[in-house]
């Protein structure tokens, strides 16, 4: 399994992002289509360690054909991808560190997916997600994973509150305030 260096020598920056609280700049993500990808949309906000000036990425990628999203933080001072991901849908995770039980060795999404201390990547699924009725509700509403993802990450927006996606791609309701005649108009 492939080693990521940047996390295995910045070991101390990395349990930084991952244990301590941070904070989402925009209570508003806006989903806009990927670029070269038109199944998927992705919208992102800046977030921070309250105690670092440290850049980091809260970004929520939707697929609108498949019914699976992904969220994840990123910080590039760290390395260029993703340090803690969530993935709703996908494959089955093999862990193959040896300190990771045998029985825990296979992660079915969805899971989480962060680093340990040696720089490899693996899987795991915390107590909500491996009760199956709550999992699948999760995996079927970005809505109940923002929020699951959140406490998990310890990312919020303000305090407690939590960031809400909207989609850009989907034109809004309107109604028609005036009332037309249409007596005169020929359709032919």
């Amino acid at each position: 399994m492939r080693i990521n260096k940047c996390i295995l020598d910045r070991q101390d920056f990395f349990q930084e992002l991952v244990k301590h609280k941070k904070e989402i700049y925009e209570s508003e993500i806006v989903l806009t289509q990927q670029q070269n990808n038109i199944r998927w949309l992705v919208g992102s906000s800046q977030a921070k360690l309250k105690s670092k000036p440290d850049k980091i990425d809260f970004i929520v990628k939707i697929n609108k054909t498949a019914n699976k999203y992904g969220i994840m933080l990123q910080c590039l001072n760290l390395c260029n991808e993703p340090y803690f991901r969530f993935d709703s849908d996908g494959p089955t995770h093999q862990n193959v560190s040896e300190t990771i039980a045998l029985e825990d060795r296979q992660v079915p999404t969805p899971h989480f997916n962060t680093y340990d201390l040696e720089g490899r990547e693996f899987a795991y699924q915390n107590d909500i997600l491996k009760n199956q009725l709550e999992a699948q509700a999760i995996s079927n509403n970005l809505e109940f994973g923002i929020s699951l993802f959140c406490n998990e990450a310890n990312a919020f927006v303000n305090e407690d509150l939590l960031p809400i996606c909207i989609d850009s791609t989907i034109l809004p309701d309107f109604e028609i305030e005036a009332e037309f005649n249409l007596n005169n108009v020929k359709f032919e």
